[in-house]
């Protein structure tokens, strides 16, 4: 196990044993304890570790977030810490009553107990440093673990800010500066930093807060002329406009900092933690079934101008996905605050509406970058549950396929595994903060390579709802087909012949892989596609084609450009008793569109409840007619044909 060891160099040391003076059972070099310097000073107070610990590492031992360890086991067990004065400081009586001081300071603000080590196997040996002050990052697997403290330069001005500091670092908290967030407060002038130093300045890239701002007073940030080079130049500094607060104070522990060790320690009652009176029962969500999803394209509803959150009917949706070009942390390009607002403001109007934001494509270099880091997983788990909560929203949604875009490989254990960390944060979240469980979805695409990448038994533990891709079947996207096929049959296959691509033939094989069928939903394409017939032949399904038929704007037609084309007259409409699904087409004009009109979509959703799956959801509703105004049969027809059906 990768141990972690900090330390505080009150004047400049070369290689330096570790020392461990004796009290009973404790003797010099003790081999229940992990020496020092076995690894490269990374930090001035972080020794012991590996540099190439502080890099994306799925074998990390003590995982980093909000500035401490998550890993539970380097949590002191209901914050009860045992410990013992070794020689040093049994009998001082000087420096031994500053370290008392330290402890009670906690004790005060927290629920941490320090106890008199009796029989207890792990626990704190406090001991005299030789020109060192420091202290392991959290509870360590080897008996006893040290805390140092040299009794010259650990307690300056007989202040016991310094042994505070190092106890902060026993209970699991690391640097303030270590933030990811950090240069956006303080500047680093690498001119005036020892060049033997210079990795002591690192920040952690895979590091959160506990939701605390900054803290420029910290017991735990470092100070101005830390390793600096001239002593009166400066390492680090607040930047220009927060003016000019005092960093690097060692005299007591600062607010935030007791906000997070409440936090980190889940101290009921005390400032940051948890009330009195909750529970860790975990509240599951609760969605109302059968499914009935609504896939909300907000970046194409700005770029089109139409669509907008107005123009969503919360009575026809049980969950609604909201699609954008923004990331968890870039959301504010996309966002604002009106969006967010007007998004919860549907409950209105259907109190049971869960609202799911989509972060988009697994196999996307930035998600692909965090899902091969267990450290950056949970710390994108911790920013997803802030933002979330912050947003109002119900959960995360993923898209998870190959993408052919890039020669950029993944599996489904690293799938399994991503979603298995975040299924984790999101139940202990909603244990410790009494909230419902935010929610996980997944969308599953058709083709061989996409449903290799779904470890079904493992994910059906972990995802609250599977939307199943149940179109662009077969070649039915393909801008080199050259055969009229339907993208979205509800039987038999895409031409129609017996095949497996079709909807029914999807939710059968995903449920016998593993997937509850309660939990897999059927996506109904809200889209038309069409192609161009080959001259002279007939305009049915199989037929040759020449080229695909596009829209003005893209490779598909939106349904209320279709129903359109009915209700104007000069083409002809048909249901497809074979493959369950419906289709237009002009003799006059050459041209065939396979779509899913009101029949068919009572047709698909009518096969859902009738086999027990878990409903479906559609893609998306801005293809609708929405406003009512070009079919002639009232707004969100199609939408009001799934309702209809599963209720």
């Amino acid at each position: 196990m990768l141990l972690l060891l900090a330390f505080i160099l009150i004047v400049p040391i070369t290689a330096m044993p570790a020392y461990v003076f004796s009290i009973g059972d404790v003797s010099e070099n003790s081999d229940d304890e992990m020496p020092a310097g076995a690894y490269p000073l990374v930090e001035q107070d972080i020794a012991g570790v590996d540099v190439e610990m502080l890099l994306p590492s799925t074998s990390l031992g003590a995982v980093m977030m909000h500035n401490a360890v998550t890993d539970e086991s380097l949590l002191w067990p209901n914050g009860v810490v045992p410990f013992l004065f070794a020689n040093g400081f049994e009998f001082e009586h000087i420096k031994r009553p500053l370290v008392e001081k330290a402890i009670n300071g906690i004790e005060n603000a927290t629920c941490i107990r320090f106890v008199k080590r009796s029989t207890q196997t792990q626990y704190l040996l406090i001991e005299r440093g030789l020109l060192t002050c420091s202290s392991y990052i959290g509870r360590q697997p080897f008996p006893k673990q040290s805390v140092k403290l040299d009794l010259a330069s650990c307690f300056p001005d007989n202040n016991h800010g310094i042994a505070q500091h190092e106890l902060m670092h026993a209970l699991g908290f690391w640097h303030e500066q270590s933030r990811t967030d950090r240069d956006d407060y303080v500047e680093i002038n690498p001119n005036n930093i020892r060049k033997e130093d210079a990795d002591q300045f690192l920040k952690h890239d895979d590091s959160q807060t506990f939701g605390e701002p900054y803290d420029f007073g910290s017991l735990m940030h470092y100070g101005r002329n830390e390793m600096g080079v001239k002593e009166d130049g400066w390492t680090i500094r607040p930047l220009e406009k927060y003016g000019n607060p005092e960093i690097g104070q060692r005299r007591q522990l600062s607010p935030n900092d007791i906000k997070k060790i409440n936090k980190l320690y889940r101290c009921r009652g005390y400032p940051g933690g948890p009330p009195l009176g909750q529970t860790d029962e975990v509240k599951e969500p609760v969605f109302v079934t059968p499914h009935r999803g609504c896939l909300y394209q907000y970046s194409k509803s700005v770029r089109l101008g139409r669509f907008t959150v107005h123009d969503v009917d919360p009575s026809l949706c049980t969950y609604l996905t909201i699609t954008t070009t923004a990331s968890l942390a870039t959301y504010e390009t996309v966002f604002n605050r009106d969006i967010v607002n007007g998004l919860n403001a549907l409950r209105s109007r259907n109190p049971s509406l869960k609202i799911l934001f989509s972060v988009g494509e697994f196999s996307s270099p930035e998600i692909l970058q965090i899902a091969r880091s267990r450290n950056a997983t949970i710390n994108f788990g911790y920013a997803a549950v802030r933002t979330l909560r912050n947003w109002g929203f119900d959960g995360l949604d993923f898209v998870v396929r190959v993408n052919t875009t890039t020669n950029d490989r993944f599996d489904k254990a690293l799938v399994a595994a991503f979603f298995r960390e975040l299924a984790r944060i999101f139940t202990k979240n909603s244990a410790e903060q009494s909230l419902t469980r935010l929610a996980l979805s997944v969308v599953v695409f058709p083709d061989t390579a996409s449903m290799a990448l779904i470890d079904a038994p493992q994910m059906d533990d972990l995802v609250d709802i599977v939307n199943v891709v149940a179109y662009d079947l077969g070649d039915a996207a393909s801008s080199d087909s050259r055969t009229v096929v339907h993208h979205s049959p509800t039987v038999m296959g895409p031409t129609g012949r017996r095949g497996p691509d079709n909807m029914q033939s999807l939710m059968e094989s995903w449920a016998s892989q593993g997937f509850a069928k309660q939990k897999l939903v059927a996506g109904i394409p809200f889209f038309g596609r069409g192609w161009w017939l080959t001259p002279g032949r007939r305009p049915e399904l199989g037929s040759p084609a020449r080229a695909i038929l596009r829209s003005s704007s893209e490779p598909s037609w939106p349904y209320y450009e279709i129903c359109h084309q009915i209700k104007e007259g000069g083409v002809a409409s048909v249901f497809n008793e074979t493959i369950q699904a419906s289709y237009i087409y002009s003799a006059s004009e050459g041209w065939w569109i396979g779509h899913n009109d009101v029949q068919t979509v009572r047709a698909k959703a009518s096969w859902i409840r009738n086999n027990g799956f878990g409903g479906v959801y559609a893609w998306d509703i801005s293809r609708d007619d929405f406003g009512g105004d070009f079919c002639g049969s009232g707004r969100n027809p199609l939408l009001q044909a799934i309702k209809s059906v599963l209720g």
